[in-house]
């Protein structure tokens, strides 16, 4: 997936999800370790968001079987804040770079 679109489709989740991820917000040294204990998930990838507001992470566990192909988004603010923007499970990398695909 290009990196852009990533960052785009990430920033759109964030902006729609900002109210209801307020409940998900927290120590980043404590999210990402419950993301390893719970998920097996670690940083599969980041970026920032345009202009420098915030950092966007991507967590992921590729491995197969009851934990396996999950993945968690998360966005640290400059103030330390973070919190949960999106999460879910079949994740995938795409090999194709194509544009368009």
């Amino acid at each position: 997936m290009r990196p852009h679109f990533l960052m785009a489709a990430l920033a759109a989740a964030f902006f729609v999800s900002e109210v209801r991820a307020q409940a998900n917000c927290g120590d980043r040294t404590a999210i990402v370790a419950r993301l390893f204990e719970t998920y097996g998930e670690v940083k599969t990838a980041e970026g920032v968001l345009a202009g420098g507001s915030a950092i966007v992470e991507i967590f992921s566990n590729q491995s197969s079987g009851e934990k396996g192909h999950s993945f968690t988004a998360i966005v640290t603010y400059p103030d330390g804040r973070t919190c949960i923007v999106a999460a879910g499970d079949r994740w995938r990398y795409v090999s194709d770079r194509r544009p368009g695909i």
